[in-house]
Formats: structure tokens, C-alpha cells, sequence
């Protein structure tokens, strides 16, 4: 009896042993399992960003959600472009556009700022940048942009506009007139430098200089057959000034 009674006691300890062993390789084989699922999607994906075609897709993607205005997919997909291709200026670019879009000038100068730093010759970036502080009321930044800009395209029109704009918001209406001055002279058919001029003469209450820009205005439109309502604009405007003046 007390032969059997140990044995029959070892056989039960060496199938707990057994069971135990058991449990230990199904625990280890699901945990390499799981590695090499977790793993094998992070490859994927890798292999995925690493494609150029990923990046491509992704930034014309997140190009036609922001044409469309659809801004929040455009985002993700500007995210996605980013994370594929970090050394690449366009998405950058489209994030910092994006947010200037829908108003977090924060988040569209950090955007901007790393697009410059990838591709600092790109005029266009630059403008966007400046357009930017324009917006955050940094107008100090804004000039040193645009006069950046200025040096290396003297007949960007619409950065001469935006530094007389600038300069009435700063009270330097000699350079403001200036500047607008120029930028009419560079494009004749530049309709906001028109009405930015106008509205420069008026806020120092030179009213019969500003209605004089307004009918240049007005004319030139009328003879190109200018169909986007700026004539009318004008000549609203020119009928309130006139008011004004009585």
C-alpha cells in the first residue's frame, strides 16, 4: 500500500509539472505570436511610409480635401504625408495653409516655419508666413518677411499691398502710400492695392484722395468688362464717402 501511495502521489506531481510546463509554452508561443503580429504591422506600416507612392498619396489627398474645404480630413492627411517623408517641405506646407484657413495663426506659423527652413528660396511659403504674423498682429515680423520677399521679387504685387496695409495699422502712412503707390504701378489692374489706398487716404481723413482711387478703380474695371462686382464696389464706396463729406 504505501509503495503504490507514492507512486501513484509522484505520477500526480509530475502531470502537475507537466500541466504547468505546458501552460509556460502556450503563454510563450502567444506571446511570440503577438510579437510577430505586432511586429509585422509595424513593418508594414514602415514599408508603407517608406513607399514614396504612400507619401504621394496622402499629400494630393490632403491637397483635394483642402480645395474642397474640408479641412480637418486635409489635416489628416497632411499628418500622414509628414510622418512618411519628414525631410519634405510640401506637407508642412499644406498643414501650415490649412491652419491659416481655419483661423490657429500658432499652429500655422510653427507649420510655415518648418517648410522655410526645408525650402527657404520658396517665395511662396515665405508670403504665407508673413501673411501670418499679418493675421497674429506681429507686424514688425510681417514687414521683415515681405521686405525679404520685396529684394528678391521686385514685382511681387500683392507683398507690396500687404506692406502698405501693414503700415497703416502702424500709423506710417508716407511709406503705406508709398508702397501702395508702387504696387499699382507694378500691376495698374491690381484691384486691392486700389481699394487699400483708398482706405489709407481715408483713415487720415484725406476723403477726396481716397474717392479719387476708388473712381481709378471703378474705371479701370468698366474697361476690362470686369464682371466680379469690383465696379460696384468702388462706386458703393464712392456714394458713402461722398455722404461722409456732407
Amino acid at each position: 500500500m504505501g509503495e503504490n501511495s507514492q507512486s501513484g502521489g509522484y505520477q500526480q506531481q509530475n502531470s502537475s509539472k507537466k500541466q504547468r510546463f505546458s501552460w509556460k509554452l502556450i503563454v510563450i508561443a502567444i506571446g511570440v505570436l503577438c510579437v510577430l503580429i505586432i511586429g509585422g504591422f509595424y513593418l508594414k506600416n514602415y514599408l508603407e511610409r517608406s513607399d514614396p507612392k504612400y507619401y504621394m498619396k496622402h499629400y494630393s489627398t490632403g491637397i483635394q480635401f483642402y480645395n474642397n474645404a474640408m479641412f480637418d480630413l486635409a489635416i489628416e492627411e497632411f499628418t500622414k504625408s509628414m510622418k512618411a517623408r519628414p525631410d519634405s517641405f510640401e506637407p508642412y506646407y499644406g498643414m501650415g495653409l490649412t491652419y491659416l484657413k481655419v483661423k490657429k495663426l500658432d499652429e500655422a506659423t510653427t507649420y510655415l516655419k518648418k517648410a522655410v527652413t526645408i525650402r527657404p528660396e520658396r517665395v511662396d511659403i515665405l508670403y504665407s508666413l508673413g501673411v501670418a504674423y499679418q493675421r497674429m498682429g506681429r507686424l514688425e515680423k510681417a514687414l521683415e518677411i515681405y521686405y525679404i520677399i520685396g529684394k528678391k521679387d521686385p514685382n511681387a504685387v500683392q507683398v507690396f499691398s500687404n506692406v502698405g496695409v501693414v503700415h497703416v495699422k502702424m500709423g506710417n502712412f508716407d511709406k503705406a502710400y508709398q508702397s501702395l503707390q508702387y504696387a499699382i504701378k507694378i500691376k495698374p489692374d491690381y484691384y486691392p492695392a486700389y481699394f487699400n489706398l483708398a482706405k489709407a487716404y481715408e483713415t487720415q481723413g484725406k476723403i477726396n484722395l481716397a474717392i479719387i482711387e476708388l473712381q481709378h478703380l471703378k474705371d479701370i474695371a468698366v474697361k476690362q468688362h470686369d464682371t466680379s462686382g469690383v465696379a460696384e464696389a468702388a462706386q458703393q464706396r464712392i456714394a458713402q464717402l461722398k455722404n461722409i463729406k456732407k
